[in-house]
């Protein structure tokens, strides 16, 4: 009990408190998107299309599986840090015994996982649907069994492993490694809290918006609130051109095609903005419809990269940034008034396209960082 102990400390708490807004932000999105009358009825419905979907079956089991991935990264950064050497001392203790202790602390990990697949096995059961329910149980049964062995393989033999083994190491959304994805490591990795702060204000914002003012929906307020997502937004549109221009100067001077250099900070906020994306779908589908949901989407997006690409046509500093911030979101304003989502996206495609292609190679960073 006292080995169990200590690794719940090393292991299992830290995990759950580096995580909290990672945890907190998933809470809020299948929690807080309906009201609490409608929370039992909004979950069954989904559990309903888990059941009664094979293709959606398969997603949320690789979701899942994404899930634990992260589980077993963290272990294995525990067990590969200097601070874990002492975990080698596991290695005395019986086979059957550090099974038995690393299955204990995957059930702690994958505790938020299991409680959810064992309310969906239990309905599945209720309502005859054998198959699912056998597969949800063979899966919870197999990923736990897979990461208890692996855990154990990395106390017993950690110095020939020099990175997580293959079949744990093929979902790298957190650490991407591509040049088009360099901007994206440096918000996960570097801006973890700024995001969570805009992914919060967005999630709050629609929330406002699309549930808490659901029966008496005003199209004004969602306007109001497209607004505060840009603007808050915007600061990372601002930070992305200062690191790729100041810190990554060297960049210049390399072959790399402006193509590649726009493509970077399109797929950028193409990814930041999926939460968003997601939400409207969950909470705004009945109100808004699938097309005005993606125009929304897409002018999120288009508005954010032109707010990057204008950087490029002169010397901006932060004060002419904030001028172009509330000109571009005042001019925005008469477009969504009148719901031309599609109108506005297309223009500011048009617009970032052009000012970049035409200015990417002339542009020099100003001196003040």
């Amino acid at each position: 009990m006292k080995l169990f102990n200590l690794l719940l400390k090393i292991w299992a708490i830290p995990f759950y408190r580096s995580n909290a807004g990672f945890f907190l932000f998933f809470f809020f999105l299948f929690f807080g998107t309906v009201s609490p009358g409608s929370l039992v009825t909004y979950h069954f419905s989904l559990i309903q299309s888990i059941l009664s979907s094979n293709i959606i079956l398969a997603g949320v089991l690789f979701l899942w599986t994404c899930y634990n991935h992260k589980c077993t990264q963290f272990i294995f950064n525990s067990i590969t840090k200097e601070e874990g050497n002492f975990l080698y001392q596991f290695q005395a203790l019986p086979f059957k015994k550090q099974i038995a202790l690393l299955s204990l602390i995957e059930l702690f990990l994958f505790f938020p996982i299991l409680s959810y697949i064992t309310i969906v096995v239990v309905i599945a059961l209720h309502q005859n649907q054998l198959l699912q329910a056998s597969i949800l149980i063979l899966f919870a049964l197999s990923i736990c069994s897979i990461s208890s062995i692996y855990y154990s393989n990395l106390i017993n033999k950690t110095w020939i492993y020099k990175k997580p083994l293959l079949a744990f190491n093929f979902f790298k959304i957190t650490k991407p490694k591509h040049f088009h994805f360099l901007l994206l490591r440096l918000s996960f990795q570097k801006k973890k809290k700024q995001l969570l702060v805009l992914k919060l204000i967005s999630l709050i914002a629609f929330y406002i918006a699309l549930v808490w003012n659901g029966d008496r929906y005003d199209h004004d307020s969602l306007v109001l609130f497209l607004l505060l997502i840009i603007i808050t937004h915007a600061a990372l549109a601002f930070q992305f051109v200062r690191f790729i221009e100041l810190s990554l100067q060297f960049f210049r001077n390399l072959p790399i095609q402006p193509i590649r250099i726009f493509l970077m900070y399109y797929i950028t906020f193409i990814v930041l903005l999926l939460p968003e994306l997601l939400y409207l779908i969950l909470a705004g589908y009945p109100l808004l419809g699938i097309q005005q949901i993606l125009a929304v989407y897409f002018t999120l997006v288009h508005t954010l990269l032109l707010f990057t690409t204008v950087q490029y046509s002169g010397i901006i500093d932060r004060n002419e940034f904030v001028k172009i911030i509330f000109g571009v979101s005042f001019v925005s304003v008469f477009f969504f008034n009148s719901e031309q989502y599609t109108w506005w996206a297309t223009l500011t495609i048009f617009i970032a396209l052009l000012l970049f292609f035409t200015s990417y190679s002339l542009y020099e960073p100003p001196l003040d960082t």
